[in-house]
């Protein structure tokens, strides 16, 4: 019932609007490692992990990319993404302070992509009420499925996190219910030509 609820408010975003897609960022947690001994390097190093840990945090394909624990589904609410923008910003303003005097070419290099993640990152909050949960091309929905899909059940512990991720499901659903209804009272809706292809996409998780 949940998801048919879901596809009934999906349904109803039909108008001329376009939406915008949310800046991407590179799809690797991959951390760079600096060479240079200097303090400002090693802030660099510290600036470096910190984002990333936390782009970990809520990005389920890269939990599973790096062998991580899934303790929770991702949360796509506006509370966590105001959460992460904040955090952003802080470690923005670090970036800010480092003086790129001191800093090698790899690491001079490091931090001006740092940077540009960062700027990403911070901007995706401005697109957040244009981000579409049922997009099949950004939409959470299929990593989600996918991790379910795979679970592996060796002990009982597998079990018993199975079952309160499955009951984070019916969250994770409910905030994209939302925000499909905060959309649709706004006025913020999908064109014609779009609902066909998402329209095909929720129905594909239907028929699993």
């Amino acid at each position: 019932m949940k998801l048919l609820s879901f596809i009934s408010i999906f349904l109803l975003c039909l108008s001329g609007l376009v939406f915008p897609e949310s800046s991407k960022q590179l799809q690797t947690s991959k951390v760079t490692v600096t060479r240079n001994n200097s303090q400002d390097s090693k802030v660099l190093t510290q600036i470096l992990e910190q984002y990333w840990n936390k782009i970990r945090e809520n990005n389920l394909f890269l939990r599973l990319k790096d062998g991580l624990k899934i303790e929770h589904l991702p949360d796509p609410g506006l509370a966590r993404a105001k959460e992460d923008n904040r955090f952003f910003r802080i470690l923005g303003s670090k970036l800010k302070k480092i003086d790129t005097g001191k800093l090698c070419s790899e690491d001079y290099i490091t931090l001006r992509r740092l940077e540009w993640d960062l700027n990403n990152s911070i901007k995706q909050l401005d697109f957040y009420k244009f981000q579409i949960p049922v997009a099949f091309y950004s939409s959470p929905i299929p990593g989600v499925h996918r991790f379910f899909s795979l679970y592996e059940f060796n002990t009982k512990q597998d079990t018993e996190s199975y079952l309160r991720l499955l009951e984070e499901y019916v969250a994770f659903i409910n905030t994209q219910t939302r925000i499909l209804e905060y959309q649709l009272n706004r006025n913020i809706v999908a064109n014609k030509q779009q609902i066909e292809k998402f329209l095909a996409f929720i129905e594909s998780f239907m028929l699993q």
